[in-house]
């Protein structure tokens, strides 16, 4: 039986000690990472791109999968750098120009959607990151990462940089923007976050380890390490393939991280909920007694809360500690000021362990860009 953790070559896997690493994105990395075909097969004659095609456009791309793009040399040049290059620098003497309804043609080791995605930016704007109040136009991260591939590849650099700003909002580098980062629901961003909203699920993640390996963004890591553990133990090692055929995983050691972080962050919260609730005390600390704590952490052994993983989940913990005054094993125990005290020490607690993340998962470089 072949090893579940074997390298696949059609699948990415993140680099870490045991696999080597990624470098800057090559045209080949590009192109499979993108879902694109090979190059083996011979060029079927290009589709003209419904939207993408100008009449006074004065070069054609055309993508692995055969959609060309009629554009303007200046407007792709004055966006990416790559392209500015592209066009200014000389030409070998000699060299095989080819072209397309008589425009110079260059043949780009991307898929059409992946082409289409970042040209239509130039010519329209950045709307893959709006949306109406309505939330029907709420981007996918497979947009988003696919994006991210793009603008490395083809240097954009101020595209870059908002996409790295909005995936730090998913990604904090603080304890308090964790509680809002994967719901979608607006009312539960803080303001100016709302145009920040992706449809993005917890086993993105992976991805997005990826994604901060690849392109030297260690900020992003801890959290996104955190993320992983909060998934189920056996859906860590799985693969994450997405409907543009694009496949990733974590590579050996990234797994052992982070099904060792999920062990050590459920003992940690167990600790720490053990912790707050019998140091919970007050001048009416006999209404809150040794019963009455007993009963509180049998009740978050029974809810499922005391073994979690999301130690991080201080607006979690807060609900549950709510509603534990309606249970009538805790409720004539209740005293407004233990579960205050109970509620600021589980936070403290909490922010401790956020600030250790990088140690737990052995991310370097993390405090200094925090």
């Amino acid at each position: 039986m072949s090893d579940p953790l074997d390298n696949s070559a059609a699948t990415l896997v993140s680099s870490d000690s045991e696999l080597p690493p990624r470098k800057r994105a090559r045209t080949a990395d590009l192109e499979e990472s993108s879902g694109a075909h090979s190059g083996d097969a011979p060029p079927k004659d290009p589709q003209r791109h419904e939207n993408l095609w100008f009449p006074d456009g004065n070069v054609v791309l055309i993508s692995t999968d055969d959609i060309a793009f009629r554009l303007h040399k200046s407007v792709l040049g004055r966006h990416s750098s790559l392209f500015r290059d592209m066009f200014t620098l000389p030409q070998p003497q000699g060299a095989n120009t080819e072209e397309f309804d008589g425009c110079p043609a260059v043949r780009l080791q991307d898929s059409g959607n992946s082409v289409a995605g970042l040209i239509s930016i130039f010519y329209d704007g950045p709307d893959w990151v709006t949306h109406d109040t309505n939330k029907t136009r709420i981007p996918s991260f497979m947009v988003f990462a696919m994006l991210m591939d793009m603008a490395h590849k083809y240097q954009v650099e101020p595209i870059r940089l908002e996409l790295v700003r909005r995936l730090e909002i998913y990604f904090p580098r603080k304890l308090h923007g964790l509680p809002f980062a994967f719901d979608l629901r607006p009312a539960s961003f803080p303001p100016g976050c709302y145009s920040a909203i992706i449809n993005m699920q917890k086993r993105d993640a992976v991805r997005v380890i990826l994604l901060a390996q690849r392109y030297d963004m260690p900020q992003l890591l801890p959290t996104a390490y955190y993320t992983c553990s909060q998934l189920p133990t056996t859906e860590i090692p799985n693969h994450l393939t997405y409907v543009d055929g694009y496949s990733c995983r974590l590579g050996r050691s990234d797994i052992k991280r982070c099904i060792q972080g999920k062990e050590k962050l459920s003992q940690t919260r167990t600790q720490i909920i053990i912790t707050v609730i019998n140091s919970a005390a007050c001048g009416n600390s006999e209404q809150f007694n040794a019963s009455g704590k007993l009963a509180m952490i049998k009740c978050a052994a029974s809810d499922g809360i005391l073994h979690s993983s999301d130690v991080l989940d201080c607006k979690g913990f807060n609900e549950w500690l709510d509603g534990t005054k309606t249970n009538p094993a805790i409720s004539a125990s209740y005293c407004l000021n233990c579960w205050n005290s109970i509620k600021e020490a589980y936070k403290v607690a909490a922010q401790e362990v956020f600030q250790r993340l990088d140690v737990m998962y052995h991310v370097k470089g993390w405090s200094s860009v925090q």
